[in-house]
């Protein structure tokens, strides 16, 4: 039985890539309109991760620069910062699926030589 393990890769990237994008725009509203305190340490939380990849990847200085110089606004830093964690959610994605892709040859090899 031959398994799509990369159809089953992306399709598991998109549904947390949905999850993970409603739970931050849920956490956001409830931020603002609600001001609790969790929801302020919910999205610290669901920035952090992106804005780590950001200055991995030395990003996160220029786009400081650019939000304190009034060339971003708030709204699109959130974007970007969503834009950039499904596109991590895709490459794990991917990455994982090829490996499994290579697990699963492996096997079949092993399989045809026994």
């Amino acid at each position: 039985m031959k398994v799509p393990v990369l159809r089953l890769s992306l399709q598991n990237a998109t549904i947390l890539s949905v999850v993970w994008l409603a739970s931050a725009s849920l956490l956001e509203l409830a931020r603002r309109y609600g001001h609790w305190r969790w929801a302020e340490h919910g999205v610290l939380a669901v920035e952090a991760f992106p804005m780590r990849v950001w200055d991995f990847l030395g990003v996160m200085p220029l786009v400081r620069e650019a939000y304190f110089h009034g060339e971003l606004a708030g709204w699109q830093v959130r974007v970007l910062l969503g834009l950039t964690t499904v596109l991590i959610i895709a490459v794990l994605a991917v990455t994982v699926g090829f490996g499994m892709y290579l697990v699963a040859l492996r096997f079949a090899e092993r399989d045809r030589t026994a």
